[in-house]
């Protein structure tokens, strides 16, 4: 692919990663055809992936609220 075919193609669409850690994850049915998705990284399970910019909203978001306590604390 080109230059100008690759600037003109439409983008991929969002990773989507585990809740937990931001990893990939696996995804498998059980019997009753349920869907379980396990973290590759972590091996925690959890109920559907998130977008990765939300994972990365949510870090951001703890770790503005850990230094406000610092701050708070004096620490």
């Amino acid at each position: 692919m080109n230059y100008d075919q690759w600037k003109l193609a439409s983008p991929s669409g969002p990773e989507l990663v585990s809740p937990c850690c931001g990893s990939d994850y696996t995804d498998t049915f059980d019997e009753d055809r349920f869907e379980i998705y396990t973290c590759d990284y972590c091996k925690e399970e959890f109920d559907e992936p998130i977008v990765d910019y939300e994972y990365r909203a949510r870090i951001e978001d703890d770790r503005a609220d850990e230094r406000m306590d610092d701050e708070r604390l004096g620490l």
